[in-house]
């Protein structure tokens, strides 16, 4: 006697139905996109080994942190959002950024600014660039604190 196999039918998703079906819950970091003006990247001459080591430390804590938990934090240990129009920098992101236009989509219309240090001590840096999907874009490393 032969053993029949029923056909199970896989029920296919929709794109529509999975999209927002998940969240995020850690931030990821993204460099691909940072400035090529050394006056924003890690090219600076003011940043010094040690301040490239403590932010790997500071994005480790951010990594370490829920979305929910960073956005409850104050803006010098967490996170805060500037408005296009209030940067002052006058260099520019990796174009490349807005060739995906779903990416460039899921952003917002503000920057997100991370502070190396809270209190500016011993140095203003902050890391600014565009959140989406989850993983923050790093567009811009200030170390002299650019804003209009």
């Amino acid at each position: 006697m032969a053993i029949k196999k029923k056909n199970k039918e896989t029920k296919k998703h929709k794109v529509e139905e999975i999209k927002g079906s998940y969240k995020f819950n850690y931030i990821k970091f993204n460099f691909s996109f940072l400035s090529t003006n050394s006056k924003y990247n890690f090219n600076n001459n003011k940043m010094s080994d040690l301040h490239k080591a403590e932010l790997i430390n500071r994005i480790l804590f951010w990594s370490s942190c829920s979305i929910i938990y960073l956005s409850q934090l104050p803006k010098d240990k967490g996170y805060e959002t500037i408005a296009e129009e209030m940067i002052a920098i006058t260099a520019s992101p990796n174009n490349k950024f807005y060739e995906d236009a779903e990416r460039v989509q899921a952003c917002s219309d503000k920057y997100y600014v991370f502070r190396l240090y809270p209190n500016n001590n011993p140095i203003a840096i902050r890391l600014i660039g565009k959140w989406a999907n989850g993983v923050f874009y790093l567009f811009f490393i200030d170390m002299d604190h650019k804003y209009v």
